[in-house]
């Protein structure tokens, strides 16, 4: 299971996935001194256990007035359109799925033999990332200067109208 949240099942005995994984395209940017790499992988099932994109047109619809008011939100933080979990962050911003915390945590999952489940904690929460040009960090290391700021992540609740996030929960199945 990983961040994104994607499950790779794979073969304990040779490490190879039952399913299979394809790499493919992901969003890049042109942060100079950046590398990026043009594909990833992606297991081909079970589809992801959670929100890996964010566009307008997934903007919650609580209320016509909460919407109306997210999107005047979103508006003033930046670009909104997220194609990828792998979006990475930019100058004007960029919003990320699933957040900083992770689609499937950090707290793992477990598999029950006897209902043939696996068992995971999910968010269906964004984080907001921006990426900026700095001159110097006097606390990095001579060797390993820091060219770019550190990402500032917003989450949930600043991507809010009172209270609700901007985005409607996942549907089950």
């Amino acid at each position: 299971m990983t961040k994104l949240p994607m499950l790779f099942i794979l073969d304990r005995r040779t490490g190879k996935p039952i399913y299979g994984v394809e790499e493919r395209p992901v969003p890049k940017r042109d942060v100079p001194g950046e590398w990026y790499s043009p594909t990833q992988p992606f297991p081909i099932k079970p589809p992801p256990l959670g929100r890996q994109t964010f566009s307008a047109d997934d903007i919650a619809k609580i209320t016509p007035e909460d919407e109306q008011a997210c999107r005047g939100l979103m508006g003033k933080l930046g670009p909104r359109d997220n194609r990828s979990p792998f979006t990475p962050a930019r100058a004007d911003g960029a919003l990320s799925f699933p957040s900083a915390n992770g689609g499937a945590l950090w707290s793992g999952g477990t598999f029950d033999p006897k209902l043939g489940y696996y068992i995971i904690n999910t968010t269906a929460s964004g984080s907001f990332w921006m990426i900026r040009k700095q001159d110097s960090d006097p606390t990095a290391p001579a060797e390993s200067p820091r060219l770019y700021g550190r990402n500032r992540r917003l989450i949930s609740s600043s991507t809010a109208v009172r209270g609700w996030p901007c985005w409607p929960p996942l549907r089950a199945g």
